[in-house]
């Protein structure tokens, strides 16, 4: 959740060509406001940068990072959710913490919350000991010992302290703090937001969807007169990650070129044969049977690209020798075709114009 990181890549992305309305970027929303006008000692991009990029992005945050709406409930701490704020705003003005340039409410919440969900898993875990009570733990090798003496090959005290945690439960200032078996803390939603950026350049994020968590899994949910054609009026960008794909042609359309192309060989080999049968007769002779030859090799290119130009593999290196093969025959066969002929007729304007 570095905002650097962040900032790298949609200046990276900038570059190649992958923004809205066809590329949506999903960032997350932990971030203070105005992080992209920071410098992060990257010369290439700029603000003005950053906000072409931003326009239309989204934000997700779990509800549980930020500080609660209901600003009168006393939480666990003895402070409201509005008293913390205020305190906070408060230290903020502190010497020592402007000197780490912090600016906004981010994770302070969360991170306040996690100082007590630890202090109150530790007292759990304390009390227990106190009691002589294993937590269900008795199957552990190690023994229970005073949170003071614990080292980390006491397997037992390691189960109590897991335990301990798991157990952990209160009104924090971001909300209800409880843990699943994983440890993870259990969150209700995840809201979205999305970035918008206005004639003047002003950035703003409004909340527009929520990921809601049931007993039935989770749910995609619109906020109220948000729809996606109003997320997107540009269009609904491609769901997924981009993905190289190679076109095939149809079989017939196969099959009738080349036929075409076969067709057009042999009619060149004819034409071979008949400039080397009759190279000396009396009309084929003026008409330059060398030159001919390479009209005939140029033309005998030009057929043999069609084969290439139809056929499709799946092997994306063998695609690029077939791509750069045809290019190149369609290229040499066409200027051997027509540079033979235009020099023909460049030497019967020279005759006639130079009757001596």
């Amino acid at each position: 959740s570095d905002p650097k990181m962040s900032y790298t890549v949609l200046c990276d992305a900038y570059y190649r060509g992958r923004m809205a309305p066809k590329y949506v970027w999903l960032l997350p929303g932990l971030y203070s406001r105005g992080w992209w006008k920071l410098d992060y000692g990257n010369a290439s991009c700029t603000p003005d940068i950053l906000r072409k990029m931003l326009n239309s992005t989204l934000a997700y945050t779990p509800d549980g990072y930020f500080v609660s709406e209901d600003k009168d409930t006393v939480t666990f701490s003895g402070l409201t959710p509005e008293q913390y704020e205020q305190e906070y705003s408060k230290r903020l003005l502190w010497k020592q913490y402007q000197i780490q340039n912090l600016t906004e409410f981010g994770i302070s919440g969360s991170s306040f919350d996690a100082t007590w969900a630890v202090a109150l898993g530790l007292h759990i875990a304390s009390e227990r000991v106190s009691k002589n009570d294993s937590f269900g733990c008795d199957h552990i090798p190690g023994e229970l010992v005073p949170l003071e003496e614990f080292h980390y090959q006491n397997a037992r005290m390691g189960c109590l302290l897991r335990k301990s945690f798991h157990a952990v439960t209160f009104l924090g200032i971001t909300g209800r703090i409880t843990f699943n078996s994983n440890g993870s803390r259990i969150v209700n939603f995840v809201l979205f937001e999305q970035y918008h950026v206005a004639g003047d350049g002003a950035v703003s994020k409004k909340r527009v969807a929520d990921i809601v968590f049931g007993n039935n899994g989770s749910k995609f949910v619109y906020k109220e007169n948000v729809t996606a054609e109003s997320l997107w009026p540009d269009g609904i960008p491609y769901d997924g990650a981009a993905r190289e794909r190679f076109h095939h042609n149809h079989i017939v359309l196969i099959i009738t070129y080349s036929i075409c192309a076969t067709v057009g060989v042999v009619y060149c080999i004819i034409c071979l044969i008949f400039n080397t049968t009759f190279r000396e007769n009396r009309v084929i002779k003026p008409s330059s049977p060398n030159l001919n030859y390479l009209i005939i090799a140029g033309a005998a290119l030009l057929y043999i690209s069609v084969f290439l130009y139809v056929v499709s593999v799946e092997s994306q290196q063998q695609q690029t020798y077939i791509c750069m093969t045809r290019h190149w025959l369609f290229s040499v066969g066409y200027d051997l075709c027509f540079a033979v002929t235009l020099a023909k007729t460049w030497r019967i304007y020279y005759i006639f114009a130079n009757p001596a």
